[in-house]
């Protein structure tokens, strides 16, 4: 069994490769919540920061309407 380190670093590193430069915002999420904002990037062919950007923007705007 992997330790917790191992399991963040290989998340980092995925996160890397998909255009997630900086920020820490993963350590926060649970692995399927990554895994589904990596889907979603990879549908979309855009990076992790776009989909999140445009969550948070759709909440926003949901509140404030």
């Amino acid at each position: 069994m992997k330790s917790v380190n191992e399991n963040k670093e290989k998340t980092k590193h995925f996160l890397l490769k998909l255009g997630m430069k900086k920020g820490n915002f993963f350590e926060h999420l649970d692995i399927k919540i990554i895994e589904w904002l990596a889907m979603e990037a990879s549908n979309s062919k855009t990076d992790i920061g776009v989909i999140v950007a445009c969550i948070i923007e759709d909440a926003y705007h949901e509140e404030h309407e």
